[in-house]
């Protein structure tokens, strides 16, 4: 499965069967839209894939979603299909996301994705009496993803064509919090299969748009135009020595 082509209208073959991904960014730099649209674009290929109505991409957050974000161009429209597979979970504290997350070891049915739209929100209501210290419980959350991920990839193998579970989480960055961001990132690269740092930047040298470097320095950029997210280019960072 390649995660970029449920977000962008191409293939990349830096996300070619990854099955996890942490996206990294400050905010207005489209997190949740591009989340929304891989959950999307996943119901239609999920579904389609274990022709089965029974699947479930489970969506994470701790805000309510008052109105559908921004669509990516000649990508699957959020509709019927996805409102009927996409199961948004509202959830307030970190101990609250902990527990759910292990209470879908026992999940019945197929879970065939789970995203997690702004984990730091939930690392705020972090209790160190209760929870424990802001780096274990980041170490923590992030193993239980990937073990959930294996979990109902493992599910899956019964199903003919089954595709691996992914696991996608995105992290509002605050760019003033230098250390913050670099502790986010590090450990997310031991758990996580690609890191994707997310940042504004100037696409043919006028346009207002996005660039999404991930671990092995391929770029990805997008801008929005007309109310929706457009693929500019993927290209190779060239390092100068």
């Amino acid at each position: 499965m390649d995660l970029c082509q449920l977000i962008f209208p191409v293939s990349y073959p830096g996300m070619k069967d990854c099955k996890s991904v942490l996206l990294i960014g400050s905010p207005g730099t489209c997190k949740t839209s591009l989340l929304l649209q891989m959950a999307s674009s996943l119901s239609h290929q999920s579904c389609k894939t274990l022709n089965s109505d029974d699947c479930t991409i489970m969506f994470i957050c701790n805000y309510q979603l008052t109105k559908i974000p921004l669509h990516v161009h000649r990508m699957p429209q959020f509709d019927a299909i996805s409102a009927k597979n996409i199961s948004i979970q509202y959830l307030k504290t970190f101990g609250d996301l902990i527990s759910h997350l292990a209470n879908l070891f026992i999940h019945v049915g197929k879970l065939t994705g789970i995203i997690i739209d702004g984990i730091d929100n939930f690392l705020k209501t972090i209790d160190e009496k209760v929870d424990g210290n802001y780096k274990d419980c980041l170490a923590k959350l992030f193993a239980l993803l990937v073990d959930l991920g294996g979990h109902y990839s493992d599910c899956q193998d019964g199903f003919v064509g089954g595709d691996p579970c992914p696991i996608v989480a995105s992290f509002d960055s605050n760019d003033e919090d230098i250390n913050e961001k670099v502790l986010i990132s590090s450990i997310g690269n031991h758990f996580f299969e690609q890191v994707a740092k997310i940042e504004p930047c100037t696409i043919l040298g006028t346009r207002l748009g996005f660039k999404m470097t991930d671990s092995s320095d391929h770029c990805i950029y997008y801008y929005i135009d007309e109310g929706q997210i457009y693929l500019d280019r993927i290209s190779k960072i060239k390092l100068i020595y």
